[in-house]
């Protein structure tokens, strides 16, 4: 087992804290290759990181970087439910200069819409067995979900597809999720997590006893992952 130490954040500097890291990930990527892929979760949470990367926005060469969905929710982009939504209000809307960006759009059956975004996803990637992306920001749920897979998902056990149409236990019931192989050829991966209801999820991901099926423990343990955490979870 890899011993990673986490990244603890004083509760009101969290989303300060991350977005430095994925400013720093960024403009390191962009002298490496010129471009970074950044793949974006949903949720709450990274609201307060998109306020601050959208204060810092200078720091940064948005004209280069291309945006990536984790998951989607099939709601119109206009719902407050929906990630790519909430990202564009949040986030690319205030920036002066726009990145490039690959949405999860609900148009039809979600089994449609998933092998829709896998040819998106094949056609601006390397031709590799699965993507490379510079960084992918993941929540984490008090079940111990990433992304839309959660426990007993269908989606825990692939290995060859990119993405994939999920159904979650609560409403809006149909979502569209990248898969843990994708996830885990990411050069980084930040996991954040806030509020102690989610504490044993960060235990059960370090225990020496994997339990695969809490979804978190689909993430491989190497030394590209990198957990912020709330105060309350130190």
């Amino acid at each position: 087992m890899i011993n990673i130490k986490p990244f603890v954040c004083a509760e009101g500097d969290f989303s300060i804290d991350v977005a430095d890291f994925l400013i720093r990930q960024a403009n390191s990527a962009l002298i490496e290759r010129g471009v970074f892929k950044l793949v974006l979760s949903g949720g709450r949470t990274p609201v307060g990181i998109f306020d601050e990367l959208v204060i810092r926005q200078e720091e940064v060469e948005w004209s280069k970087v291309e945006l990536f969905w984790l998951d989607e929710r099939c709601v119109p982009v206009d719902s407050d439910q929906s990630n790519f939504g909430n990202c564009k209000r949040s986030l690319i809307n205030r920036l002066k200069v726009k990145p490039k960006y690959f949405p999860m759009y609900h148009s039809g059956k979600t089994e449609a819409c998933a092998n829709e975004y896998e040819r998106v996803l094949r056609a601006c990637c390397e031709s590799e067995e699965f993507p490379q992306f510079d960084l992918i920001l993941l929540g984490v749920g008090v079940d111990g979900h990433v992304a839309s897979i959660f426990p007993n998902s269908g989606a825990l056990n692939e290995v060859k597809r990119w993405v994939v149409s999920s159904v979650a236990p609560v409403a809006p019931l149909e979502r569209i999720t990248l898969t843990f192989p994708v996830i885990n050829a990411a050069k980084n991966i930040v996991i954040i997590a806030k509020g102690k209801e989610k504490k044993w999820v960060f235990d059960a991901f370090y225990s020496e006893k994997i339990d695969k099926m809490i979804p978190v423990n689909g993430i491989e343990r190497k030394k590209n992952i990198h957990w912020f955490l709330g105060e309350e979870l130190k």
